[in-house]
C-alpha cells in the first residue's frame, strides 16, 4: 500500500510542530491520531475512538512545511495513523534552527515517518540524527469517516481568567469530586462548582469581558456559550478537563453550546450517557491566524 504514496517535506516551523505533537500527546495519551496531508492543508484527528474528549487540528501546509511533496492515487492525499507521543519524542531532539526532513518510508516491512534532523554539535560540526516513528497508512474506508467533530454555534464570548489560575482551581476541585459544574452568563460571570453528599465548593470569576459574535474576534483566552435565558451550564469530567489545561504554550478558548459530544455527562450522576444538550470545546489558534487555523 505504501507504494501508492509519496510524501516528503522540510519542517520549517520546528517550534510549532513540537507544540502540536506535544498537545496531542497530552490529550490522547496512548491513543493514536490520524494525520491527513493534502495539497494545501494538514488535518489531525483522533483515530476512530469514541471518547468524551475529542481533538481536531487544521493548519495550512506553508505554516509548517517547505519543499512539500504529497502524491497518491487518492486525489494526492496521504492519510496515516500514528502515535503523537512517539512523534513528539522524535521531534524533541530537533532545535528551532535545525533542518528537519520528514518522509514517509518503509523500514523492512514496517511503514514509518522518518525524521532526518541535521544539527550542529558543540564543536560546530554538522551531523544528522535519524528518527523513525512507526505509522499505518489508512484505507479509503477509514479516510471517508475522518471529519471534524460537530461544533455548535456560539452566541456570546466571555474572556477567561488565566489558564494557570483555572488549572489550580480544577486541581483542588478534582480532589473532592470527579465532575465539576461550569456556568457562564452575559454579565461576565464564570463559575466552577461541585456539590455532593460530603461537600459543596464554588469558585466564581466576575467582571470578565463579554463580546457578541458580530464583534471583532478576541485574541486572548475566551469562553463562548449558547444559553437558556442568561446562563449556560455544563457538567464536565474534571479529569478530562485537566488534560486540556495541561497543553503547554497554547491560548485556549472554550464555549458551552448545544448538539456536540464533548466532555459532558448528564448532571444526574447515576446515568452514564453523553450529554447531547451541552458541551465545552477548547480552541487554540496559531500565532499567524491569517495563514492557519488550529483547533483543539
Amino acid at each position: 500500500m505504501l507504494n501508492d504514496f509519496l510524501f516528503r517535506c522540510v519542517i520549517s516551523n520546528v517550534k510549532l510542530f513540537k507544540q502540536i505533537t506535544q498537545a496531542f500527546s497530552k490529550l490522547l495519551g496512548n491513543e493514536h491520531a490520524v494525520i491527513r496531508f493534502t495539497k494545501d492543508m494538514v488535518y489531525v484527528g483522533q483515530s476512530g475512538v469514541d471518547t468524551a474528549l475529542k481533538s481536531w487540528l487544521q493548519v495550512s501546509v506553508d505554516t509548517l512545511f517547505t519543499a512539500y511533496r504529497c502524491e497518491s492515487s487518492n486525489n494526492n492525499e496521504v492519510h496515516i495513523e500514528v502515535s503523537m507521543e512517539q512523534l513528539y519524542r522524535a521531534i524533541k531532539s530537533a532545535h528551532e534552527t535545525d533542518d528537519v526532513l520528514l518522509r514517509l518510508m518503509k523500514k523492512g516491512a514496517i511503514p514509518t515517518l522518518n525524521l532526518s534532523i541535521s544539527t550542529l554539535s558543540h564543536y560546530n560540526s554538522r551531523f544528522t540524527i535519524e528518527q523513525d516513528v512507526p505509522c499505518r497508512p489508512q484505507k479509503q474506508i477509514y479516510v471517508d469517516t475522518f471529519d471534524q467533530p460537530a461544533i455548535p454555534e456560539r452566541n456570546v464570548t466571555v474572556q477567561l481568567p488565566s489558564i494557570p489560575k483555572l488549572k489550580t482551581v480544577l486541581e483542588k476541585l478534582r480532589v473532592l469530586d470527579n465532575y465539576v459544574t461550569i456556568r457562564a452568563n452575559w454579565e461576565g460571570k464564570l463559575e466552577f462548582s461541585i456539590l455532593n453528599d460530603q461537600v459543596g465548593v464554588r469558585t466564581t470569576f466576575e467582571k470578565l469581558g463579554v463580546q457578541s459574535n458580530e464583534g471583532r474576534d478576541v485574541i486572548t483566552s475566551t469562553i463562548t456559550l449558547t444559553f437558556v435565558g442568561a446562563r449556560g451550564t455544563v457538567v464536565v469530567d474534571s479529569r478530562q478537563l485537566i488534560k486540556v489545561f495541561q497543553v503547554p504554550e497554547l491560548s485556549n478558548r472554550a464555549f458551552i453550546g448545544k448538539l456536540a459530544l464533548l466532555l459532558c455527562r448528564w448532571s444526574n450522576r447515576d446515568t452514564t450517557g453523553i450529554c447531547n444538550n451541552n458541551c465545552m470545546a477548547f480552541y487554540s489558534r496559531s500565532p499567524r491566524p491569517q495563514r492557519a487555523k488550529t483547533t483543539i
